[in-house]
């Protein structure tokens, strides 16, 4: 199980961590692309994802919770219950109704089948599929933000 190294903690830890995304740099410095282990369709165009852009210190954590749900439910069950749908990860935006920085801001987040848990409302994703990502110390935000994942807390 590949797990993350670190789990900052708050704003100061996160920018010490994983970087300034504000810098003209950041991208080219933190961020890598990594190869899915199944596709993902875009929540929102239904395009085919077969990879994904995201902060080199979490990719390898985030691929592995994949692989784990995929040698769990299959891509067929996953595929036939909507499972396979992302919601997106790096994105340098902030966050909704506010002025600080969204964790996607650094690649660091990930919203995974949308519909199951859209902001506003907790998470209806299955406990496995939960599970495998908190395993790898991943935080699920179900009660208010039922599809995002961050790899990291107090933020």
């Amino acid at each position: 199980m590949i797990k993350l190294l670190a789990l900052p903690y708050g704003l100061r830890e996160i920018m010490n961590y994983y970087g300034d995304p504000l810098s003209p740099t950041f991208a080219e410095e933190n961020l890598s692309i990594f190869q899915l282990p199944f596709e993902l369709l875009l929540s929102w165009s239904g395009e085919t994802l077969r990879k994904v852009y995201c902060h080199k210190k979490v990719g390898e954590a985030f691929i592995d919770a994949l692989y784990e749900i995929k040698e769990i439910a299959g891509e067929s069950y996953l595929k036939k219950y909507c499972l396979n749908q992302f919601g997106g990860c790096y994105n340098n935006r902030r966050k909704i109704n506010s002025n600080e920085l969204s964790t996607h801001a650094w690649g660091i987040a990930f919203d995974m089948c949308p519909a199951l848990g859209p902001y506003g409302e907790p998470g209806r994703l299955p406990w496995w599929y939960v599970e495998a990502f908190n395993k790898r110390g991943f935080v699920n935000l179900w009660q208010i933000d039922g599809m995002h994942f961050q790899a990291c807390a107090g933020y």
